[in-house]
């Protein structure tokens, strides 16, 4: 950790995370003197209060949201019984196990969720740098490293994968899930088509509205092996899952299989980190 001190004044300013190597130099952590442990039990419990009410249909939720918790740069997950934390640089690991640790405590202790599991993970796109790792990104800090986890919305079981994309699965497209259980007649009788279908959860939420098929078209392995593993027999003949690469051959696909679409889902990934990669981002979604 580094203290902060303006020009100005010898006062301290604030609280920060240096990094060595990464794209943010150093992460703010807290703002003003006197920076104590009890700021960080705070804002956790903070973060829970708000997200608890979800509980109410789901247990996959984000309970820690990063800088708009107080925690730049950390976000953790909870897919069924594991928590799992994600850090965007390798100077954040310590910091962010010992966040872990509160939001554990706080949980079990103060509103009875338990977590059997808790794995730090590193996204793949900042490599491994030096925080000790398996050869999936994940390290175990409590319970046993699992690579699947069953999570429940609403009414519906899914198996995911936790060392797929973050972490699992991507808690927000939640209210995309919630719309299209809401507005099932949007749904009902209707061929959709789903690009970057990812593991499947929201093709099978489409499927639960009456949807007469689902095209799932995604380009990760992983992902689409997760979204056939929860297909049931009596179900898939609704799913058509196809593994493509949506940037260059969409286009062609969809000329060879000549089908009218009543209803298209889009939600492509992010291809940029950082300003220099913009121009290249926008002609690759132009394809």
């Amino acid at each position: 950790m580094v203290e902060i001190v303006s020009d100005d004044s010898p006062k301290t300013s604030g609280i920060g995370i240096y990094s060595s190597n990464g794209l943010i130099a150093i992460r703010i952590i807290y703002f003003g003197e006197n920076f104590s442990l009890q700021e960080v039990h705070g804002m956790v419990f903070t973060a829970i209060k708000k997200r608890l009410p979800l509980l109410e249909y789901t247990d996959s939720l984000r309970w820690i949201h990063g800088e708009n918790d107080g925690f730049p740069g950390i976000t953790i997950d909870m897919h069924g019984n594991s928590l799992i934390v994600m850090v965007y640089s390798d100077s954040l690991s310590v910091y962010s196990r010992y966040v872990s640790r509160v939001l554990n405590y706080y949980l079990e202790k103060k509103f009875s969720v338990k977590a059997k599991n808790i794995l730090l993970k590193i996204p793949r796109r900042i490599g491994k740098e030096n925080l000790p790792h398996s050869k999936e990104n994940l390290k175990l800090l409590k319970g046993t490293l699992q690579n699947n986890t069953l999570l429940h919305y609403r009414n519906l079981e899914y198996n995911i994968n936790l060392q797929s994309q973050k972490g699992g699965t991507y808690d927000d497209l939640r209210n995309l899930r919630d719309f299209i259980i809401t507005n099932q007649k949007l749904f009902q009788g209707k061929k959709v088509l789903n690009l970057f279908s990812n593991n499947g959860l929201t093709s099978v939420v489409i499927e639960r509205t009456g949807a007469k098929s689902i095209y799932s078209l995604e380009d990760s392995e992983t992902s689409i092996q997760t979204h056939l593993k929860n297909l049931t027999d009596s179900t898939r003949k609704k799913h058509i899952v196809k593994k493509l690469d949506l940037f260059k051959n969409l286009s062609k696909y969809l000329e060879e299989l000549n089908e009218f679409f009543d209803v298209i889902l889009i939600d492509p990934p992010s291809l940029t980190s950082n300003a220099k990669d913009v121009t290249k981002a926008k002609l690759i979604y132009s394809r």
